[in-house]
C-alpha cells in the first residue's frame, strides 16, 4: 500500500521561485492570494461548483443549502423578539445570506435539471413534446 504524506504549501515556495527565477516572497503572496480566494469561493457560496486545477471539483449539495437556510431562519425568528440596533445589523446580514442561499438553490436545481435532461437524452428517453419537432 502506498502512503502519501501531505505536504504544506510552504514547502513549494522556494523550489517554485527557483524554477521560475522569481523572488520567493512573490510566490508566497501569489499562493496565499490564490488559496484565500478558493476558501472565499467555497465559504461564501459564490457558485454551485468550484473547480481547482489538478485538485478536483467541489459541488454544493442542495440538502446542505436547506440545512443552512433552516439555521438562518431560526436565528431570524429568534432576533425578532428582542430587537436592538446591534441585532438589526445582524438580522440584515442573515437576511442577505438567506437571499444568497435561495438564489444559489435555484442555480443548483437548474443545474440538476440540465443534467437530468442530458442523461435522459443519452439513455434514449425522449419527451412526447420533442417528437413533434
Amino acid at each position: 500500500m502506498l502512503i502519501l504524506n501531505p505536504k504544506k504549501a510552504k514547502t513549494f515556495i522556494v523550489p517554485t521561485a527557483k524554477k521560475l527565477n522569481v523572488d520567493s516572497e512573490l510566490v508566497e503572496h501569489l499562493m496565499d492570494y490564490y488559496w484565500k480566494e478558493v476558501r472565499k469561493a467555497l465559504s461564501e457560496l459564490k457558485a454551485p461548483r468550484v473547480t481547482i486545477a489538478n485538485f478536483g471539483s467541489f459541488r454544493i449539495k442542495s440538502w446542505k443549502l436547506d440545512e443552512q437556510r433552516l439555521k438562518y431562519q431560526y436565528y431570524l425568528n429568534k432576533t425578532v423578539d428582542d430587537m436592538t440596533f446591534a441585532t438589526h445589523k445582524i438580522k440584515s446580514d442573515i437576511e442577505q445570506r438567506v437571499n444568497e442561499i435561495d438564489a444559489l438553490k435555484v442555480i443548483v436545481l437548474e443545474d440538476a435539471e440540465r443534467k437530468k435532461q442530458i442523461k435522459d437524452k443519452r439513455n434514449g428517453k425522449v419527451d412526447n413534446q420533442d417528437l413533434e419537432k
